[in-house]
């Protein structure tokens, strides 16, 4: 009896675990800083997991963080990637919605370059979660 209390329990906890990141998108960086030397190369990698699978609309963005926001680049479901017109040409993005990431790749970087960069993730009727993550480029 007491073996079978117990797994209801671990089951119990397991659907209150699990149940709420289905249920929410869930947007992520695994780097918190990308060191990077002036003039070279940084790749900026942003992973999304959508509550619902993606249909229709589908809003990803990757932005400077401050006062005002910066934009970098957009892109939205079927329409090509949108490059804001200070990065043309130095940014590009990739977006792979069945896999959920989004690479956005900052070529010959420059000291205005060290800041805090955001990637935000906008699906119609899923707003809860964590729709947004933030990491930090440091020129050296």
């Amino acid at each position: 009896m007491t073996m079978r209390r117990h797994f209801r329990w671990q089951k119990l906890f397991l659907i209150l675990t699990v149940f709420p990141c289905c249920c929410s998108v869930k947007v992520s960086i695994p780097e918190k800083e990308y060191k990077v030397a002036k003039g070279q190369d940084v790749t900026l990698t942003c992973s999304f997991i959508p509550a619902n699978p993606i249909k229709n609309n589908f809003l990803l963005a990757w932005d400077i963080v401050g006062v005002p926001s910066k934009a970098v680049a957009s892109y939205f479901l079927n329409s090509p990637v949108d490059i804001a017109p200070s990065y043309e040409g130095r940014a590009s993005l990739e977006v792979n919605v069945e896999r959920g990431i989004a690479t956005l790749h900052l070529k010959k970087v420059t000291m205005e370059d060290s800041c805090h960069y955001q990637c935000s993730v906008r699906i119609p009727n899923d707003d809860e979660g964590t729709p947004i993550a933030s990491t930090s480029v440091l020129v050296l």
